[in-house]
């Protein structure tokens, strides 16, 4: 699909609330959504950098659950 026919699909008057929203989202990145196209080296989705952050998140869980003082298995 080219650029500017993706942009008149944006531009459009839409009813439901929730595909505005949509398109404020697309709008909003709209530079950054096809640069895995553009760029060969790029992947298409964050899983990589999702799964160097799950140690960290993990650990930063299991060290407030210990702050706070709750039981975990209660």
């Amino acid at each position: 699909m080219r650029e500017a026919t993706l942009k008149r699909w944006l531009n459009r008057e839409y009813e439901s609330e929730k595909v505005e929203k949509l398109i404020g989202k697309i709008e909003n990145g709209f530079e950054y959504w096809f640069t895995f196209v553009i760029h060969p080296g790029v992947e298409p989705t964050n899983n990589r950098a999702e799964r160097a952050l799950r140690e960290h998140v993990v650990q930063r869980k299991i060290v407030g659950t210990l702050r706070n003082g709750k039981d975990v298995n209660s």
